[in-house]
């Protein structure tokens, strides 16, 4: 019997929902090695942490905006207990 994850619907047989369409079985991965296209470059990947090299020029055809801090009143919940958590600071 497969349930669905999505609906939970539950079918005896299938690979997709028969209520909402969900593919249910995918196909195991493939250890097949395919060879490197010599007359395509290969893409490195920076860090996530690196400096990019390439300066972006800000475009003249593009207006900047930006809007202003809303301020938001926030009303006290009463008998709310807030829990501290640990290594977290306030919220500015």
């Amino acid at each position: 019997m497969i349930v669905c994850p999505l609906c939970e619907n539950p079918q005896a047989q299938g690979d997709t929902c028969d209520v909402c369409g969900r593919r249910l079985l995918f196909a195991p991965p493939t250890t097949e090695q395919y060879p490197l296209l010599q007359e395509l470059e290969l893409t490195a990947i920076e860090s996530a942490g690196a400096a990019s090299a390439v300066q972006a020029q800000p475009m003249a055809e593009l207006e900047r905006h930006r809007a202003d801090a809303v301020q938001v009143l926030a009303q006290a919940i009463p008998d709310f207990e807030r829990t501290p958590l640990a290594g977290a600071g306030e919220a500015a």
